[in-house]
Order: structure tokens, then C-alpha cells, then sequence
């Protein structure tokens, strides 16, 4: 899964491109099922997607809900 920063000198538009292109040169080139790649290519474009941070607890359970 591609991390959630892109990191020194990567932008999330360079990622996303790299994304694009590898999952093109899979298909092409044999290495994989189309429908695998283009399931797994869906998982890594949510990754890239714009989030914000959020606290979470980690430990929900009804004695810890108010």
C-alpha cells in the first residue's frame, strides 16, 4: 500500500501517476490478471486519497462509550 505522504521531492500526483503507470505495464506485459490489477489499483487510489487526521482510542467497547 503507498504511503500516506508522499514523502520528500514525491507529491501524491507523482505517486498517483506511478500507480498508473506500473499497473499498466502488469497488465501489458502479462504478469497479472486485468481484474486483480484493477481491483488492487482501486485499494491503492483510496490510499492516495486526501484525508485528515483523526484521534482514535483503540479500545472501543460500552464502558468506554459516555
Amino acid at each position: 500500500m503507498p504511503p500516506r505522504s508522499a514523502g520528500p521531492g514525491r507529491s501524491i500526483v507523482a505517486l498517483a501517476a506511478a500507480l498508473n503507470d506500473e499497473c499498466k505495464l502488469l497488465v501489458t506485459k502479462g504478469v497479472l490478471p486485468a481484474d486483480l490489477v484493477a481491483c488492487n489499483h482501486q485499494v491503492a487510489k483510496a490510499a492516495l486519497r486526501p484525508w485528515a487526521p483523526a484521534f482514535t482510542h483503540g479500545d472501543l467497547q460500552i464502558a468506554h462509550v459516555f
